[in-house]
């Protein structure tokens, strides 16, 4: 699955990259968050709760920032395992200035495996979007307020 947009927030560009490489700063705007560990400057843990028709549980990721270019752009690879399921998501977060606001601009894509995968693509792919969604609601709204 492939997911992709862009929205424009009224923070400079230095305060949306500082901010979105955070785990602490976007703890909040992470759907169905259970718990998050910070691991170091690159990496950190977390556990999201999940309800997937009649799969319901707990997902581990661990993820990881990579590709940094600061006030950029930034790579986001998530593992998660859970439920007898994988998850591999990868979100490139691409930052330009534009008329003095910050234009972000995302593309995610995920693979999921195992049970989670066996209950139907079109069920994943909308309980995936909600949550990107959400995500970026809440991202939006974090960056709006700084």
């Amino acid at each position: 699955m492939e997911f992709s947009d862009s929205f424009l927030v009224n923070a400079s560009i230095k305060q949306v990259y500082s901010t979105i490489l955070d785990p602490h700063a976007i703890s909040n705007c992470l759907p169905d968050l259970e718990s998050m560990e910070v691991v170091d400057a690159n990496k950190f843990k977390a556990k999201f709760k999940v309800g997937l028709s009649y799969i319901r549980g707990s997902v581990n990721f661990e993820f990881t920032l990579s590709d940094k270019i600061e006030n950029k752009h930034a790579k986001l690879i998530g593992i998660g395992t859970g439920l007898s399921s994988t998850i591999n998501i990868e979100t490139n977060f691409d930052l330009s200035e534009n008329d003095g606001k910050t234009k972000i601009s995302w593309t995610a894509q995920s693979i999921v495996e195992g049970l989670m995968a066996s209950i139907g693509s079109k069920l994943v792919n909308i309980q995936t979007k909600k949550q990107i969604d959400q995500l970026i609601a809440g991202l939006k709204t974090k960056l709006e307020n700084l």
